[in-house]
């Protein structure tokens, strides 16, 4: 029952083929804001923090207005789960591999 959120704050991506490719691969770095709820345990696991990210993937258009594309993200988030004196925190090293399907406009 723990739900971990996350929203990206600043994310670049460098795209690293020019011209118009259907292939198109980038890698990827930024910040973010993360928070853990405590979910129906009780053993202060909830917490909000601050992480940086690393991302590569590729978009492969399958029109000018249509890609697929699959993306790995790595993230190092480091949690205060407790503010407390003394205050509790805790690392995290999750990592995602996402498909998506977009539509540019």
């Amino acid at each position: 029952d723990i739900i971990f959120l996350g929203m990206p704050v600043f994310d670049i991506k460098l795209y690293f083929l020019t011209g118009d490719p259907r292939f198109d691969p980038y890698a990827g770095t930024g910040v973010g804001l993360y928070w853990l709820t405590e979910g129906s345990l009780s053993n202060n696991s909830g917490g909000v923090g601050m992480g940086a990210q690393l991302d590569l993937g590729f978009d492969y258009y399958l029109t000018d207005f249509v890609s697929l594309g699959f993306e790995g993200v790595f993230r190092s988030i480091a949690f205060v789960t407790d503010f407390g004196t003394p205050s509790v925190s805790q690392a995290s090293l999750p990592y995602s591999l996402m498909g998506k399907a977009a539509f540019h406009f």
